[in-house]
């Protein structure tokens, strides 16, 4: 996992599946708006966090589990000029630092498919959210269960555990949420494209020039790189997709 995040913290970019357009729909399917206070879970090199802290006007929390995710997300907020809406922690998702009932929503992207103990974790959203609050998810999905042997070369490659459509919404609903918004997609790379969006025409093209120099400069990147990629085209198209998944704290 470590090296799959350190190359994503080098060349400034985090990924999530859908782009813009899911994370728009995660956005309006948990009710982010002006003077929420909402947690990021998972929020990587911030560049959610920002993109939704400036579009929404809304005070956030960033946690992440690596410290130079957090590093690089600082930088952002600074670039923004939004520190002080904007507060960011190292934390664990299984065991998260604040009180109960201290954010209007919790949501991530991308970010489940990484922990170990995701009922844990999902209870831990579910005690920090306020009573009718919001907990929402973009997480890759099953479309249809693949071999056993695939399931785990991706666990090797990336420590990802994707789940099915139904074990997801079986997550929620055990951490004692009502499921209120669930739709799952195909995947779309036009989608993944419309991450421009957020990154902006320039700093897209630094995340570019970066990741062609890392490509260059070091060997093992590079082939850890290409083996994502073949696996992924090779034996991920017909069965991964992604889910946009919210419940809400009665």
């Amino acid at each position: 996992m470590e090296r799959y995040f350190d190359w994503q913290v080098k060349v400034g970019a985090t990924r999530h599946l859908g782009g813009l357009k899911a994370t728009e729909e995660l956005v309006k399917s948990c009710n982010i708006s002006k003077n929420k206070r909402v947690l990021e879970i998972g929020c990587g090199v911030g560049l959610t966090l920002c993109y939704v802290s400036r579009k929404y006007d809304c005070r956030i929390v960033g946690i992440d589990i690596l410290e130079n995710m957090i590093k690089e997300a600082l930088r952002k907020v600074k670039k923004y000029n939004i520190d002080r809406k904007v507060d960011l922690v190292m934390a664990d998702a299984q065991n998260l630092p604040f009180r109960e009932e201290s954010f209007d929503i919790v949501f991530g992207e991308s970010v489940n498919v990484f922990i170990e103990d995701k009922l844990k974790a999902m209870k831990e959203y579910a005690r920090v959210v306020k009573q009718g609050g919001y907990i929402g998810f973009n997480e890759g999905t099953w479309i249809k269960l693949p071999p056993e042997n695939v399931r785990k070369y991706l666990f090797k490659l990336s420590s990802m555990v994707l789940e099915t459509y139904d074990k997801w919404i079986k997550l929620l609903m055990d951490s004692g949420l009502k499921v209120i918004f669930t739709r799952v997609y195909r995947i779309k790379y036009s989608d993944e494209l419309t991450s421009i969006k957020i990154y902006g025409i320039r700093d897209s093209l630094k995340v570019i020039l970066k990741f062609m120099f890392l490509l260059m400069k070091s060997h093992e990147t590079r082939a850890f790189i290409m083996r994502m990629w073949k696996f992924q085209l090779k034996n991920l198209s017909k069965y991964l997709g992604y889910g946009i998944y919210v419940g809400k704290k009665l």
